[in-house]
C-alpha cells in the first residue's frame, strides 16, 4: 500500500509540477484490472526469507520461486517487485552492498572514448568502422503476428476463445520484445567490455517515431538500448 501511494503521488507531481527538467507528463488515468501489472514491497526482504524455491513476502506469505542465481554474500535485499506478464509472474529483487567503493570515472577524451552512430540501415557503426546490423525481430515476426491478429478479430468479445486469442497475440509480442532486449544487452556489453566511454548522437527518437520510419524505429529500439547502456555503464 505504501508503494501504491508513492506511485500516485509521483504521477500527480509529474502532471502538476513536472520532473527535475520541468517536463510535465499527461493527466493520470485510472488503472483498471488489466493495466495494473506490478506491485512493490518496500520493506527489506531478509535473506532467510528466501529458502530454496520459496520466498516469504510481507502480508502475502510464502510463494514458489525459481531462483535464477544465488544471492551474493554481504548484499541486502531492499525491495521485491512482482510483475505479471503474459507468460507468468516475475519477482525482481533490488540489492544493496555498502562495501562496494564509489568509482570516479576518468574524464572522457578522444583516446578513451568510443563514438557510435546509430541508424536504420545498420543498428550502429563505431568510430573504427565496425558495423552491427539490425536483426529486425518485429519485421521477421510480422507475418505470424498478422495471422494471430486476424484470428483475434474474428472472436466474439467477452468469449473464452477471445481471451485465449489475446494471450496468443501477447505471447508473440513478448517473444519479439525479449529477443530485442537480449540483442541490446549483448551489444551494450560488447561496447562496455572495451573499458572506454561510449559517446552517441542526441537522437530525437519521439520525432522520428512519428514519421514514415516509425515501424523501423520501434523495431530498432534505440531508446531501450541507450537506457541499458547507461544502466550497465
Amino acid at each position: 500500500m505504501q508503494d501504491v501511494i508513492a506511485r500516485v503521488e509521483k504521477t500527480f507531481d509529474r502532471w502538476l509540477s513536472g520532473d527535475s527538467n520541468g517536463k510535465r507528463s499527461g493527466k493520470p488515468r485510472f488503472k483498471g484490472q488489466g493495466r495494473y501489472r506490478s506491485i512493490t514491497f518496500p520493506d527489506p526482504v531478509k535473506p532467510e526469507h528466501i529458502d530454496g524455491q520459496l520466498i516469504q513476502l510481507p502480508k502475502v506469505g510464502k510463494l514458489k520461486l525459481i531462483l535464477h542465481r544465488p544471492l551474493p554474500d554481504g548484499f541486502k535485499v531492499k525491495t521485491a517487485t512482482i510483475t505479471k506478464k503474459v507468460d507468468g509472474y516475475y519477482v525482481t529483487l533490488s540489492l544493496q552492498d555498502s562495501s562496494v567503493p564509489v568509482i570516479t570515472p576518468d574524464v572522457p577524451e578522444l583516446d578513451n572514448t568510443i563514438g557510435v552512430d546509430m541508424g536504420l540501415k545498420s543498428f550502429l557503426v563505431d568510430d573504427s568502422g565496425n558495423e552491427i546490423k539490425i536483426p529486425q525481430h518485429y519485421r521477421k515476426a510480422q507475418k505470424n503476428l498478422k495471422r494471430l491478429q486476424r484470428s483475434l478479430s474474428r472472436k466474439k468479445k467477452g468469449s473464452n476463445r477471445r481471451q485465449k486469442a489475446v494471450k496468443r497475440v501477447a505471447k508473440a509480442h513478448l517473444k519479439v520484445s525479449n529477443k530485442r532486449k537480449d540483442f541490446h544487452y549483448k551489444i551494450a556489453k560488447k561496447l562496455l567490455s572495451q573499458g572506454k566511454h561510449v559517446a552517441h548522437e542526441k537522437l530525437n527518437i519521439k520525432g522520428i517515431a512519428k514519421s514514415r520510419m516509425a515501424k523501423s524505429t520501434h523495431d530498432a529500439g534505440w531508446g531501450q538500448f541507450l537506457q541499458i547502456l547507461v544502466n550497465l555503464g
